[in-house]
């Protein structure tokens, strides 16, 4: 096989497709927001069979439901926006690939008689 040096022109590459190159940062987010979610629900449970004088199941008491409820829109909420994501950026790459496609084939006409 022949060396290539930099002035050898080589063969163009063909486009790539796949998943997109760059991680989408809102499944982070969602990773983040379902611990939050699970460790508060513990939380909540937990508390009820330890001392109820405690301060921090006295906190719990008054703020467990709004801790577990936000924790829990906030994991929704991240993972629509997750999938929303996901689904725009799948669609902007087929849309890539249909339009490379057809942009090679030469249009038919109905007047093409051979």
């Amino acid at each position: 096989m022949p060396d290539l040096d930099d002035n050898t022109p080589r063969p163009p590459q063909a486009p790539r497709f796949g998943p997109p190159t760059t991680a989408n940062p809102l499944w982070r987010a969602v990773v983040v927001a379902g611990g939050l979610f699970c460790l508060s629900c513990l939380l909540w449970i937990t508390a009820g069979f330890a001392d109820h004088h405690a301060p921090g199941n006295r906190w719990l008491d008054q703020n467990g439901l709004l801790l577990v409820g936000g924790t829990g829109v906030a994991s929704i909420l991240s993972a629509l926006g997750a999938m929303v994501t996901d689904a725009v950026q799948t669609r902007r790459l087929l849309d890539s690939k249909d339009k490379l496609l057809n942009h090679s084939e030469t249009p038919r006409t109905g007047n093409d008689h051979h």
